[in-house]
């Protein structure tokens, strides 16, 4: 009898504490992204385990008021999604909006079927299972006792702080690998379990406001310090994830939980609060991360987001009121991607969860936004009504509305609610906001809790068989995860590919068509069926595909590439650069496509599309002018030329991105070449950077033409001087063991035949005098000539030294360097200003 006994009361504790395991594995595991989708697996397989147990509970709560209406809000949802995925006949889905470019890729294959409302019905499905775990976190809230929730938000400030811990060590060690367990590109910042800094900023912010409602609560003064303590290592973690919405929130929740705990009504309070405050941002100022992120402040207008957020709204525009399905954004946006802003990475979010769900849901998407905000009003003004004599469980309600409000705000920038994490915590906050009835305790009937169960394994499945289908195809093995999800598009294409590379064309084909079915805007499936037909000798119907497949953006490869041959023969020199610009954007090997833009430089119709492809500034800009460089000789008049049209296109070049032309010009010894290449990338005088008003960094030991570098020289450090702020350098610093001796400073220059003065500014802050530098010049394969330095002084240790020389026209091309001798052991250091070189009518020393 005992036994039976222990055995129903671990039970009952396993039971219990199944919310609280839930939550923390979502937060611990829930912001690794989608390329890990067992562990999104198993917390949608703990969201099940979580409902059945809400479902078969004995005080099960009543769905009335604000909590009915937020089932109905979830059930609303739900059924939107399903109802997207239910077919139509084609004469009724091709009349709806942004479905043109599908209904041709229909027709190019042959087909006119019924397709799904939505475009992306498998994406679609997965949205259904998304939505389990908040709406599991929401329900099993909702059924714990004040005890089991007190447990609960100690849990999540517990988990907070250790995440912040975390995310300092993180930005302390620069990116070590073994403080991250997700692989991210935000490994330099602070971001905790997350892969994203914003969703870590976002978490920390949302759980500060829950730290001090427990902080408040406890009984023991060390507790109620230690929650204080925290909240100060939660801000201290929102400022390592250098994210700019979560320092611009940080102050914010921090006005907000001084109304939390009343201090805004308390003049005494209100200012000591202030002073905590003025010292905690005292503290961060002159923290690396937080001057990252002011940093950061002063970009904001080069930021991809407002593209982003441009395009979509353009987007609305055309495909509201009906919207494009569940998951249906990255195929829309690629469709209109604008070739400029194209990178490697897709734009998979709109990093705005609202323009994104209107994109997707349409009208609905609107019904149901507007009816969660009325929800959650009523639902805190019944709670605090319902419990006005309970303090304890207002101040959750209040800070469950705040932390809601926190993840509202950070939607606007981002897209946190698709993070299971942050997901579930959003369902916490409602859970603590709603108020709840429960019937009277007694058991549940068997057939009840028989078809709660059969439900959950019913859901069960296919959560299982996507996670393994997506683990599966992340592992490229396209083959075992169409058998486990054979409605999952991308799983088709991709095993279409696989075929493809096997050199199958005909299950390629297959497969690709088995992808189109489901997703008719699948570019790779698209590519793989033109390859096919092109192989099967059917070339009209692979163009037709291609032709079709353009339509969906510039990201596939296969396509663009088949659209330069396409106008290289039809003398479309504008298709063949904007598809080679295209190509290059998504990181495609460059050496055909920059062969093929020399190639356009050589005809004039060509030229033409080049300079509007090169005036845009894409990345690969600089790349091409390198591919240049090697035959910059022999085509010195087409580039010449190409320069010039650019500089009168509004996109000029610079001296970085003539440099190795320069090099490669000298090198063959043209250093009238070099010269105009200097002026034609925007140089001016006889030097670059006389005054070493260059950006910071060591100086390299080679370097181009008319660029100073630092030839390595043991015992000596060569530094550009730059003050605090300043973005440009005003001076650099040579700094000698005194045993040293050699070039420690030079430039290669490019002076025609005439006369010269060289002025050299500097400061000498150790050492016995200035005697131990000097100046040289020498020509290309010619002997060196000293050039002695009449030297002024010029106060507060600073001195001017003058030369003169002359060039003749046996000297093309000259070498000017700062030579140091040694010192005999004594330290020497010097502050160098401007070296620079003019033309004069004096005559002076010559230079053969």
């Amino acid at each position: 009898m005992r036994l039976i006994n222990y055995a129903a009361s671990w039970r009952k504790t396993l039971s219990d504490s199944l919310i609280l395991v839930f939550v923390g594995a979502s937060l611990m595991l829930g912001g690794a992204g989608r390329n890990h989708p067992l562990l999104e697996t198993v917390l949608q397989l703990l969201a099940l385990a979580v409902l059945f147990r809400v479902m078969v509970a004995p005080n099960r709560p009543l769905l009335q008021g604000a909590l009915r209406g937020l089932v109905l809000v979830a059930a609303a949802a739900a059924g939107w999604f399903a109802l997207q995925m239910l077919p139509l006949p084609p004469s009724l889905w091709q009349t709806l909006p942004e479905r043109a470019i599908p209904a041709q890729i229909d027709a190019a294959i042959g087909w006119s079927v019924w397709r799904p409302f939505s475009l992306t019905p498998d994406v679609t499905g997965a949205y259904i299972l998304a939505l389990l775990p908040p709406l599991a976190a929401v329900m099993g809230g909702v059924l714990l006792r004040d005890d089991e929730r007190k447990r609960l938000l100690a849990l999540i400030a517990a988990l907070a702080l250790a995440m912040a811990l975390l995310g300092i060590l993180q930005l302390a060690s620069g990116g070590e690998s073994l403080l991250l367990p997700f692989k991210t590109t935000h490994d330099k910042f602070g971001i905790g379990l997350f892969v994203n800094r914003n969703h870590q900023a976002c978490f920390l912010l949302m759980a500060m406001p829950l730290t001090l409602t427990i902080a408040r609560s406890a009984r023991d003064a060390v507790w109620r310090w230690a929650g204080f303590a925290t909240l100060v290592m939660l801000a201290l973690g929102v400022v390592a994830t250098a994210s700019r919405t979560g320092l611009f929130l940080l102050p914010i929740v921090g006005c907000s939980l001084l109304y939390q705990v009343g201090t805004l009504y308390n003049r005494t309070g209100l200012r000591a609060a202030l002073l905590a405050m003025v010292g905690f941002a005292a503290l961060v100022w002159f923290t690396p991360a937080f001057q990252l992120v002011l940093a950061r402040f002063s970009i904001v207008a080069d930021d991809s987001r407002l593209d982003y957020w441009n395009n979509t709204l353009y987007l609305l525009g055309k495909i509201f009121p009906s919207g494009g399905g569940g998951g249906s954004y990255r195929q829309i946006y690629a469709a209109s991607e604008p070739l400029a802003q194209v990178q490697v990475e897709y734009v998979e979010h709109a990093h705005n969860d609202y323009l994104e769900w209107l994109l997707e849901m349409g009208w609905p998407g609107i019904v149901v936004m507007l009816a969660l905000l009325i929800v959650v009003v009523v639902g805190f003004r019944q709670m605090v009504m319902h419990h006005a004599g309970d303090s304890n469980r207002v101040a959750m309600a209040q800070a469950g509305l705040i932390g809601l409000l926190v993840l509202m705000a950070c939607s606007m920038t981002d897209f946190p609610l698709r993070m299971p994490a942050l997901a579930v915590l959003g369902g916490v906050m409602l859970a603590l906001i709603m108020p709840a009835s429960f019937q009277p305790p007694r058991p549940r009937a068997r057939i009840s809790v028989a078809l709660a169960a059969g439900m959950g394994l019913l859901l069960a499945v296919p959560v299982i068989l996507v996670g393994g289908a997506k683990y599966a195809l992340y592992n490229n093995k396209s083959g075992l995860s169409v058998r486990l999800a054979p409605w999952i598009a991308s799983a088709w294409s991709s095993y279409a590919t696989q075929r493809q590379l096997a050199g199958d064309s005909l299950q390629a084909q297959a497969f690709a068509l088995h992808a189109l079915r489901i997703e008719p805007m699948d570019a790779e499936a698209i590519s793989n069926l033109a390859i096919a037909r092109l192989r099967a000798g059917n070339t009209a119907g692979a163009a037709a595909v291609m032709l079709a497949g353009a339509q969906l953006g510039w990201r596939d490869p296969i396509v663009q590439a088949w659209l330069v041959d396409q106008g290289i023969a039809q003398e479309r020199y504008d298709i063949t650069a904007h598809g080679l610009n295209a190509l290059l954007r998504i990181h495609a090997p460059s050496d055909r496509p920059f062969a093929m833009l020399n190639m356009l430089l050589q005809k004039p119709g060509g030229r033409a599309a080049l300079v509007e492809t090169l005036a845009e500034r894409p990345g690969w800009r600089v790349g091409f002018l390198n591919y240049l460089a090697k035959d910059v000789s022999e085509e010195f008049d087409a580039i010449e030329v190409l320069l010039i049209d650019l500089a009168r296109a509004g996109a000029p070049v610079n001296e970085d991105e003539t440099a190795l032309m320069r090099w490669s010009a000298a090198d063959k010894g043209d250093f009238r070449k070099v010269a105009r290449l200097w002026k034609l990338g925007g140089g001016q005088g006889l030097v670059g950077h006389p005054e070493f008003n260059m950006r910071g960094g060591p100086l390299p030991p080679v370097a181009a033409p008319m660029v100073w570098r630092a030839p390595p020289l043991p015992g000596v450090s060569i530094n550009l001087d730059q003050l605090s702020g300043a973005q440009l350098a005003n001076g650099v610093t040579i700094a000698s063991d005194g045993v040293a001796s050699g070039v420690v400073l030079a430039q290669t220059l490019a002076l025609p035949q005439g006369r010269y003065r060289v002025t050299l500014r500097m400061s000498q802050w150790d050492g016995p005098d200035n005697a131990n530098l000097s100046l040289r010049l020498t020509c290309r394969g010619g002997e060196a000539l000293a050039l002695p330095l009449l030297w002024r002084d010029e106060g507060d240790k600073a001195q001017t030294g003058q030369s003169y020389f002359s060039v003749d026209s046996q000297c093309d091309g000259q070498d000017l360097a700062l030579v140091l001798s040694s010192s005999q052991g004594q330290h020497l250091a010097y502050s160098v200003k401007f070296l620079r070189v003019d033309t004069v009518a004096d005559r002076g020393a010559s230079a053969h």
